[in-house]
């Protein structure tokens, strides 16, 4: 498991920021994500994929919500016809889904 101090920590490392800006650009940005994905948004980040939300049990009494990551991957010949979105999707169940 990758924790956010070591993504902080290569995001120093990799564009020189200070430690402490480079903490506020991510709390900024991964806040950012979230609140867009609670409101059943879609995003689009390029390098990671998209990532949609998925609501189980709208109905229910305890709804789940259910972040689904589709990677993106880099298309060569080999690959090109043998895999499809579905064999990368990753499913994410956030903890204490329906706090907000």
């Amino acid at each position: 498991m990758i924790r956010k101090k070591e993504i902080v920590e290569h995001v120093v490392m990799a564009s020189g920021l200070r430690k402490r800006d480079a903490r506020e650009a991510l709390d900024q940005a991964f806040a950012f994500i979230r609140t867009s994905l609670l409101e059943g948004k879609e995003i689009d980040c390029p390098p990671l994929g998209k990532i949609k939300v998925h609501v189980q049990g709208p109905n229910s009494d305890n709804p789940k919500l259910h972040f689904r990551v589709i990677p993106r991957r880099e298309a060569t010949d080999t690959d090109a016809d043998t895999n499809t979105d579905e064999d990368t999707k990753i499913h994410l169940v956030p903890q204490k889904a329906a706090e907000g």
